[in-house]
C-alpha cells in the first residue's frame, strides 16, 4: 500500500496536491519528505464553521468559501484523473491548508494509500469512508474514477448545509442510505 502511494504522489506535480519530494529505505523503515503543511484539515475547518453561530449564513459555509474549496479540490482530482488515478478515500480529513490559521490558503489533498491506477477497467473493492462513498463502491458492481466525483459532492453537500448528507456514525445504516440514496433527515 505505501508503494502505491509513493509511486502515485510521485507521478502527480499539482498546487493543490500535497508534495511527495523524496522517500527513502532503510531497512523496514520508510522515510516520506512530504511538503509542509502548516494548516488544519478541512474537517477541522469544517467543526469551526459549523459551530460558530456569528457567521452569516450561520452554522455552514458561505456559497462562495464553500466554491472556492471545491474549486481546489476539484482540481485536485482532475489532476489524479488524468493520470489514471483514482483517490477512493476523499473526505475532509483528507484535504489541509497549507499554512496555520489562515482559512484562505489553499487546500491540498493528501493521503493516497488506498489510491490507484483506474484506466477503463472498473474496480471492484470497497474502500474509503463509509459516508462518502458512492453506491456503486458499496454495492461491489464496480466502479470507476467517478466514485472520487460522489465524494467531493457529498463534502459539498456538508459544507452548504452543515449537515451530513448520510450517517456518519453507523456504518451499516449509512450504506443502506447510500445505495437507497436516501440521505440523513432532520
Amino acid at each position: 500500500m505505501l508503494e502505491n502511494e509513493i509511486n502515485s504522489m510521485m507521478d502527480l506535480d499539482h498546487p493543490h496536491i500535497c508534495n511527495l519530494y523524496e522517500y527513502f529505505i532503510d531497512g523496514e523503515d520508510v522515510y516520506l519528505i512530504l511538503e509542509l503543511l502548516e494548516g488544519k484539515d478541512l474537517f477541522d475547518r469544517m467543526l469551526e464553521v459549523f459551530s460558530d453561530h456569528k457567521r452569516d449564513p450561520p452554522n455552514r459555509f458561505g456559497e462562495y468559501e464553500a466554491g472556492v474549496l471545491l474549486r481546489h479540490m476539484l482540481k485536485a482530482v482532475f489532476c489524479c484523473h488524468s493520470a489514471n488515478i483514482v483517490h477512493r478515500d476523499i473526505k475532509p480529513e483528507n484535504f489541509m491548508f497549507a499554512r496555520k490559521d489562515d482559512p484562505n490558503s489553499d487546500l491540498k489533498m493528501i493521503d493516497l494509500g488506498l489510491a490507484l491506477r483506474g484506466g477503463p477497467e472498473r474496480m471492484t473493492e470497497a474502500t474509503g469512508t463509509v459516508g462518502y462513498m458512492a453506491p456503486e463502491m458499496i454495492m461491489g458492481k464496480g466502479y470507476s474514477r467517478n466514485c472520487d466525483v460522489w465524494s467531493l459532492g457529498c463534502i459539498c453537500y456538508i459544507m452548504l448545509t452543515g449537515e451530513p448528507l448520510f450517517t456518519l456514525t453507523d456504518d451499516s445504516r449509512a450504506k443502506m442510505q447510500i445505495q437507497n440514496k436516501t440521505h440523513v433527515k432532520k
